[in-house]
């Protein structure tokens, strides 16, 4: 049976393992609580000083990722930067363990969260959440350490409490076993089997071990620590807390990596490796971390445990201070072999043999290192010098001073002895006779030609400076002037001996004490500085001041100057060009854009930034097709790239057609394109410049243009002009490919009656619902133009006469059929159709509208509403050439006469002299024939230009004789042909026949007739315009048939209007005619354009025209046509053939 002191032994045993594995865990968990409030947040700060250096946030994140793993009682981490912008990681799923369940709930730990950072000023914060899994894990392992420490205690107590209680044989037997245990062999039981009191003084002893044991560890100053197998570490001595700055409690159970770099983790687990296959490792020089982070220089020791369970023991020792002392020992010596001097170390005694050599002395002496080590030093010279030489050796050590010899060095070769200039000088030891000695050779040999080649350099580097074009002046440390090159003479224009002595003040504008003190600081930095010759004249010079290399105890300073002077006025002018150039594509209305020789955008102007979306920054140094995008606006089509075909080419390149620019936001703009290319001085191209112009406006206006210059601009049809194009396009075709075509000429009936009755407007809407019915009943190949008034002409292509007929009847009875409504009244019209075949024997265009007109003419003869075809008359053309050779003869003889019909002013004060220059044809028999007999001709065969240069010469030469009489008022209106308009060498003539003449153009007003503005409109507007800039004025004649004339005033440098016959005709008895005239003067006042009634025959109109706002008035009710170089006797012209009828 179990006694009952067993029983009561045993169960205190176990409450005070319980207690303890209780007290154990708890202290442990506080510990813990201590560690997660200070250790994270001290290696936090660490990491926050980091990451603020870093501004790759792919960079940051791993390095946050990378503290985390180190740490693993960290489960998770949330950085927010500055910014609001946050960085999250998560531990992940890390292994769960060995701690039991029971104990994890049992420690109950509750770890807060931390922040650490500031948060005030904005800065980084860092949330670190705990890994209570790891931390449970750490205190399990830890608690599982101590209380196996504390049983195992309690077990070695265990027994010498059964001896202090057993008093019998039986526990003799009990305490011999345990002694046995911990002796560890039964022989030594048996061998202490003596008495009870003997067993307890040897386990007493025992125990004294094991203390001294445990106080040397403590005192070993090495740091001691022990590995289990698995790598945990489970012995910590105070030594290697003091290395490592763990304390025991923190480090024990973690695994021994901690303590080693990452660069040096696989080394230890190779080392650990050889360990643990029966090695031991001493001495090894390696690296270990200590908790802070930096890194230990150690001698680390490796030792086996086999007693546990494969273990390993670690001895390490701190070599860093002795590192740090050996260093300079070791650059001494690594210095000593690099040197270029030849150094030997002696022995103090004996046979002074060589101790060390370096390089360079072997190099010398012509040995090699084992050879030349141990020999004694005296033996390298020739014997007859070895006793001076130990007699030198001797003073040396006696006084230690140095000592100089010269020696000559006995060499194996077959070569005489070299001449060795020797230095000896003791190093100091703990004796003279322990000491060494330092010698050091020279070959003289050496220094000679050392020497030489200075001097040779000397002389070279002499004759550069006095050759060199740069100026160069060497001075004192206080800045007066030692001597000069002759480039600096030169540069200045002086001599030598006056620049030398003096100060640098004297001779340089800047403060040159400060400009002495900033070349030590700055070691020879480039300046402008400014000089005055001779002639005191301000120089501009690129100098460089620096002082001299520590050749003398006060060492001066040395002045490069270069003389730049030409190249800043170069400069500066090149600046001011630049600037220049620069506010001047700044303020151009045009977009400009520069590129380099490869196509690369280099700059854009404002415009050009506006015009593409780019902003010139953003644009530089992409390729022109990424900011330029062309299409051709008709094809679709994109534009080539016309820098490239500039850079190409060599040339300029123009894109003034069709150019569409498409930008990014959809927007498209019509340009004009232009690129140059730019060359370099030595003709290479260096670049292009581009320039786009915007022409949206104009390419509108001039589609606009073109419409209206080609259609009529009330009713749609195509007008006179393109009609006559294309009519003369069939006659050709009649003549050359025998294709027949029929000309049909209309003209309305009736219309004058619905235009008296309803007035203008309702003529204009019977005219536009005329050209409308006309428009259905003929083919899309046919062509409808309206002629002018209410006459309307058809080309029938491809048609025969026959056929045409038919088309022509079918138009006389739709027009016949058709009844026009306005207002309350409804009015019946006809046409009166005119038929011309034209074949290949029709002459022109012009003569086939003349026989329509014939023929249709004879339709209303006929009773109207009827159509005629016209019949060739063998004798018309015979009658239109002789009408034609007559005025050619009349220009060629000067046979026309110029008349002049005086303009009257309405307007109060206008005192002006104004009149219209008429011309008229005298024959044979001296009659003067009227314009209408003889003018035609001239216009339908194009001959009116001899005409008009005939009138334009005449009358200036008239003018300019008449110039010394009082002519400054007067106002002369001369009417002009488009034909002349059209000829290119017109513009010039008439500017030249003002200035031969001496004629101011101020006094000429040019007129052209309002029927033949869209024919060449553009042309015709840069005619005037050409003229106004000289001072010429303009009219415009026959104004007022329709409406729509006044959209082209915007764009005619008009000066009058001149109202045609018919808006004055009915004006008395029709208030719309007076209505229409009041609103074209009117617009035209608001224009700056004065108006004129022509043609007037009734007297009585003119307070009305007075009333409605017209200017002037021309007409037999003024004055008669009279002579321009005669006496003012009247000359009679028929009745209504004045002014607008005339040239």
């Amino acid at each position: 049976m179990t006694r009952p002191w067993k029983l009561h032994t045993l169960i205190g045993f176990l409450m005070i393992l319980l207690l303890g594995g209780v007290a154990v865990a708890l202290g442990l968990r506080h510990l813990e609580q201590q560690h997660w409030a200070v250790q994270p947040t001290q290696a936090a700060d660490g990491l926050l000083a980091a990451l603020d250096t870093v501004a790759d946030p792919a960079r940051r994140e791993e390095m946050l990722r990378a503290w985390l793993a180190a740490n693993p009682e960290i489960g998770s981490a949330l950085l927010q930067e500055r910014g609001g912008a946050t960085i999250s990681i998560n531990a992940g799923n890390r292994p769960r363990g060995s701690a039991p369940d029971w104990f994890r709930g049992a420690l109950a730990l509750d770890l807060p969260a931390l922040e650490i950072g500031a948060t005030g000023d904005g800065g980084p914060v860092l949330r670190l959440n705990p890994d209570t899994g790891m931390i449970h894990e750490r205190i399990w392992v830890q608690w599982l350490s101590v209380s196996g420490l504390l049983a195992a205690s309690l077990l070695m107590a265990l027994p010498l409490l059964f001896l202090l209680l057993r008093q019998s044989a039986g526990q003799r037997v009990t305490l011999q076993r345990t002694l046995s245990r911990l002796d560890g062999g039964g022989e030594a039981a048996a061998r202490d089997s003596a008495t009870p009191a003997h067993l307890q003084e040897r386990l007493q002893r025992l125990e004294t071990e094991r203390d001294e044991l445990k106080r040397t560890l403590q005192r070993v100053q090495d740091a001691v620590f022990a590995v289990d197998s698995g790598g945990s570490i489970t012995l910590w001595t105070p030594a290697a807390e003091l290395l490592f700055g763990y304390p025991a409690g923190e480090i024990l159970g973690q695994p021994v990596a901690r303590l080693v770099p990452a660069w040096k983790q696989e080394e230890i687990g190779v080392q650990l490796e050889q360990v643990r296959a029966g090695a031991s490792l001493h001495n090894l020089s390696t690296q270990h971390l200590h908790r802070n982070g930096y890194v230990l220089e150690v001698l680390c020791s490796i030792t086996p445990l086999p007693r546990d369970g494969g273990g390993f023991l670690f001895s390490v020792r701190d070599v860093g201070e002795l590192r740090e002392l050996e260093r300079p020992i070791r650059l001494r010596s690594t210095a000593m072999q690099a040197s270029g001097c030849c150094q030997l170390i002696l022995e103090a005694g004996g046979e002074h043999r060589i101790v060390e050599a370096n390089t360079s002395a072997i190099r010398l002496l012509g040995s090699d290192r084992e050879r030349l080590e141990l020999t004694p030093f005296p033996d390298l010279f020739e014997r007859s010098l070895n006793g001076e030489l130990l007699d030198r050796l001797s003073t040396c050590l006696e006084t230690g001073s140095r000592c100089e010899l010269a020696l000559l060095h006995r060499s194996e070769a077959d070569t005489p002895p070299r001449r060795l200039q020797v230095g000896i000088q003791p190093l100091p030891g703990r004796s003279p006779a322990s000491g060494h000695l330092l010698a050091e050779l020279h070959d003289d040999s050496v220094l000679m030609n050392v020497e030489e080649r200075l001097r040779s350099r000397e002389a070279q580097l002499g004759n550069l400076i006095g050759q060199a074009p740069i100026g160069l002046a060497i001075t004192d440390p206080s800045g007066r002037v030692e001597s000069v090159n002759p480039a600096f003479c030169t540069l200045l224009g002086r001599t030598c001996e006056e620049i030398a002595g003096h100060d640098l003040q004297a001779l340089i504008e800047e403060d040159t004490q400060a400009l002495l003190h900033e070349a030590v600081e700055s070691r020879g930095k480039n300046r402008e500085l400014h000089l005055r010759d001779s002639a005191q004249r301000r120089l501009t010079v690129l100098a460089s001041l620096a002082p001299m290399e520590q050749v003398t105890p006060a060492p001066g300073f040395v002045l490069y100057v270069m003389d730049i002077t030409a190249r800043k006025r170069a400069e500066q002018s090149l600046y001011k060009e630049i600037e220049r150039a620069t506010v001047t594509l700044e303020a151009i209305a045009d977009a400009v854009i520069t590129t380099s020789d490869t196509g690369v955008v280099e700059y854009l102007n404002p415009v050009a930034e506006q015009l593409t979306g780019w902003n010139s920054r953003e644009a530089q140094g992409l390729e022109l097709s990424e900011i330029l995008h062309l299409v051709n606006e008709t094809t679709r089509e994109p534009e080539q790239d016309p820098v490239q075909r500039c850079l190409r080419l060599g040339r300029r390149i123009e894109i003034s057609e069709h150019a569409q620019l498409l930008r990014s936001d959809g927007r498209e703009i019509a340009v004009q394109i232009s690129a140059s290319p730019i060359y370099d001085r030595v003709g290479r191209i260096a670049g292009s410049v581009l320039i786009l112009h915007e022409v949206t406006a104009m390419r509108q206006q001039v589609r606009r243009m073109s419409y209206e210059a080609r259609h009529d601009p009330l009713t749609g049809l195509y007008n006179r002009r393109e009609f006559q194009e294309r009519l003369g396009d069939a006659v050709e075709r009649a003549r050359e490919e025998k294709k027949p075509s029929v000309l049909c000429y209309l003209d309305l009936d009736n219309f004058k009656t619905v235009n008296d009755s309803g007035g203008h407007v309702a003529g204009d809407e019977l005219l536009k619902q005329v050209a409308a019915l006309l428009r259905g009943q003929i083919r899309d190949s046919d062509v409808l133009a309206r002629l002018g008034g209410d006459e309307f002409a058809v080309l029938l292509q491809g048609c025969s006469l026959e056929r045409g007929t038919q088309v022509a009847e079918g138009l006389c009875s739709a027009i016949r059929e058709f009844r026009f409504a306005w207002k309350d009244n409804r009015f019946d019209i006809g046409v009166s159709v005119g038929l011309v075949p034209l074949n290949d024997t029709c002459a022109s265009a012009e003569a086939a509208l003349k026989s329509a007109d014939a023929a249709c003419y004879e339709a209303k003869e006929a009773g109207r509403n009827t159509v005629r075809v016209h019949r060739p008359d063998p004798d018309e053309q015979h009658t239109e050439v002789r009408s034609l050779r007559r005025v050619l003869q009349a220009v060629e003889r000067d046979r026309l006469v110029l008349f002049r019909q005086s303009i009257h002013s309405l307007v109060p004060g206008d005192s002006r002299t104004m009149g219209e220059i008429l011309v008229r044809l005298a024959d044979d028999q001296g009659r003067l024939l009227n314009p209408r007999s003889f003018l035609p001709a001239a216009v339908r065969y194009e001959r009116m230009v001899e005409v008009d240069r005939w009138v334009v010469g005449t009358l200036f030469a008239q003018l300019g004789e008449q110039r010394q009489e009082d002519t400054g008022n007067a106002l002369l209106f001369v009417n002009l042909s488009v034909q002349s308009i059209a000829d290119e060498r017109f513009l010039g003539f008439v500017v030249e026949q003002a200035e031969r003449n001496g004629l101011h153009p101020e006094q000429i007003c040019l007129e052209l007739d309002e029927n033949e503005l869209l024919s060449g409109y553009t042309r015709i507007v840069r005619f005037m315009q050409s003229l106004r800039e000289k001072g010429f004025q303009f009219a415009l004649d026959d104004f007022g048939s329709s409406l729509t004339p006044f959209s082209y005033l915007k764009g005619l440098p008009v000066s009058y209007l001149k109202f045609s016959r018919q808006v004055i005709t009915d004006l008395a008895a029709s208030p719309v005619d007076q209505s229409i005239l009041r609103a074209m003067t009117g617009v035209a006042r608001q224009m700056g354009i004065r108006t004129v009634a022509k043609q007037l025959e009734d007297e009585s109109l003119v307070p009305l025209l007075t009333e409605l706002g017209v200017d002037y008035i021309q007409g037999y009710a003024v004055a008669a046509p009279v002579p321009l170089r005669g006496t003012g006797t009247t000359v009679p012209v028929p009745n209504g053939l004045e002014s607008g009828s005339e040239s």
